[in-house]
């Protein structure tokens, strides 16, 4: 944040139980610009954020999580985009390792209309840190849902509420900011629970087939962690229905697990036997 080259910002740093001393750090910038809050939301990312945009002075706001980066150039880039034609913008990010190394460049895909279906049955191509949204819609939506059913899912579940209420998401095809990746925060066994949990509120507004689709998206992540976790018999009806009724994208990397199984059986049948 310091080293933007566009200085008309206010950064609110929410302290949620850290204990890595974050108020000696942001007193030692000595900016006037930076107000920090302590509070206990038992780990709640959404209630941190919540609490921020309620403080927050501006009529934008982005958001920037303690483990994730942008580039100096970031807000500069995204003020040229502001403008009456947008309500939220995102940009590419680059994802990187715990130790900082480059993995990849996430490119967000360009949302369609209706935005609200593109998201839904596409799936969430938003990077939290990577998203500049207008504060006074923030606040009309409600803001992020606290629900403890939904964490790890609350970005996603606010994407799709916006996107009920306007169109107006705009893409920036520039890499300008990074996305670090830990271990813990890998798709685990509850973020695809969570994440039907999320469908739930929004299949009845879907036609059948569209339905169809939808569950796809969810069976297509859980098939890979059973996969992963040597379950290969119990995925095979899911990544069967995946084949049937998903988008092109899934048919094709099902199409491409289901010419693995050979192998993934024969690893799981070795560790099986010889524990390796």
């Amino acid at each position: 944040m310091i080293n933007q080259t566009f200085p008309n910002w206010e950064a609110i740093v929410v302290d949620n139980f850290s204990t890595d001393d974050t108020d000696s750090m942001v007193n030692a910038f000595n900016d006037v610009r930076i107000k920090i809050v302590k509070v206990k939301f038992l780990g709640s990312v959404a209630a941190s954020r919540n609490l921020a945009v309620n403080l927050a002075r501006g009529k934008w706001i982005a958001f920037l999580d303690s483990d994730d980066f942008w580039d100096c150039g970031k807000l500069q880039t995204v003020n040229k985009s502001l403008d009456d034609s947008s309500d939220l913008l995102y940009h590419y990010v680059e994802i990187i390792s715990e130790d900082l190394q480059k993995i990849r460049v996430h490119k967000s895909r360009r949302l369609r209309t209706p935005i609200y279906k593109d998201l839904l049955l596409g799936g969430n191509p938003l990077v939290t840190s990577s998203v500049v949204m207008r504060r006074n819609l923030y606040l009309d939506i409600g803001g992020m849902c606290e629900e403890p059913k939904l964490l790890g899912m609350e970005d996603y579940e606010m994407w799709l509420r916006v996107a009920r209420t306007s169109e107006r998401f705009t893409l920036i095809p520039k890499q300008l900011g990074s996305y670090r990746i830990h271990a813990d925060s890998l798709s685990k066994k509850n973020n695809y629970v969570r994440l039907f949990t999320l469908f739930e509120n929004h299949i009845s507004s879907l036609a059948p087939n569209e339905r169809y689709r939808l569950q796809s998206l969810y069976l297509y992540g859980e098939t890979r962690r059973l996969f992963k976790e040597g379950h290969i018999f119990k995925g095979m009806r899911q990544l069967i229905f995946v084949i049937r009724h998903g988008k092109l994208e899934y048919i094709l990397k099902s199409l491409t697990l289901f010419l693995l199984l050979p192998l993934m059986s024969l690893k799981v049948l070795i560790y099986k036997l010889f524990g390796k």
